[in-house]
């Protein structure tokens, strides 16, 4: 029986490529924590500003936006990587839930004492802020997740 090493080679390349690609679905597009963030803090803006009707607007556009940037998600890499159903990632996913939301009544509560909307521009820029690190960390906790799966 003959050994046919290029095919061998080209065998374990391909795998190793498949991994690869795998790993890459881990990935956020570079549009997704920005466009998140931005939601966010449009979100907080509106909660801290706006009356009963504004709020409830922001909160069916976000709504709406969030499905519209999931859908654009799973176009680009094929898979939807769920925050909450991550495994060990899924816990920077609360952190962040709870951060966000406790900036986003600090900013409020800060600006209503204040009379001021000065605390309310900066918690939206913390907001995008938090959206950005978050992506970051979660991504790099995904990949790490699924590197050792795959190998």
């Amino acid at each position: 029986m003959e050994n046919d090493s290029a095919s061998s080679v080209d065998a374990l390349s391909a795998i190793r490529q498949g991994h690869e690609r795998a790993i890459a679905y881990a990935r956020s597009p570079w549009w997704y924590y920005p466009a998140l963030g931005i939601g966010y803090a449009i979100l907080g803006i509106a909660f801290s500003l706006g009356g009963s009707i504004i709020r409830t607007l922001a909160l069916i556009a976000f709504l709406a936006a969030g499905k519209l940037t999931q859908r654009g998600f799973r176009r680009a890499n094929g898979v939807w990587v769920g925050g909450l159903r991550s495994g060990v990632a899924s816990w920077w996913s609360v952190g962040f839930l709870l951060v966000s939301l406790g900036t986003i009544v600090a900013g409020w509560l800060i600006g209503e004492s204040l009379g001021t909307v000065w605390p309310v521009v900066i918690m939206a820029v913390l907001i995008l802020v938090e959206t950005l690190l978050y992506g970051f960390f979660f991504d790099r906790a995904v990949q790490r997740k699924r590197r050792p799966a795959l190998s």
